[in-house]
């Protein structure tokens, strides 16, 4: 997480990028109480991953109703990257400390499972895309 923290977006991979961009869709979507998954669908639906649009909504979600803890996500446009998008780039990326990670962030198993499978779920959606991590 620390190796995104902070850290300016310009210098995230494209894939990075756009996983960074659609969450600050997503968040801004529900805090004007709007429906997240119609906030990003057009930007997957451009890069060929609406397979994955599922699978990032039940990330995100599962993260927004369940986790212990509250994360903060920057507004669009924001050249840094907060500690809500750090945190879900790493679980993307770091298949050897997620679990842990998830059960202290949700501290139920069967949550942390879930979150989990979808994380598992939309990477493959973005290997089949061509934005692999």
């Amino acid at each position: 997480m620390y190796r995104y923290l902070d850290h300016r977006t310009a210098d995230l991979a494209p894939a990075e990028a756009f996983i960074v961009a659609a969450t600050r869709k997503w968040v801004g979507a529900v805090s004007k109480r709007k429906c997240p998954a119609d906030a990003v669908a057009s930007d997957f639906l451009d890069r060929g991953l609406m397979a994955g649009v599922g699978a990032f909504h039940r990330i995100l979600t599962v993260l927004n109703v369940r986790a212990r803890l509250r994360f903060g996500f920057a507004m669009e446009g924001c050249p840094l990257i907060a500690e809500g998008e750090a945190l879900i780039l790493s679980l993307l990326q770091e298949r050897c400390s997620r679990a842990v990670t998830l059960q202290c962030i949700f501290g139920q198993e069967h949550v942390a499972e879930v979150c989990s499978a979808a994380i598992d779920d939309f990477n493959a959606a973005l290997h089949v895309a061509g934005m692999p991590l």
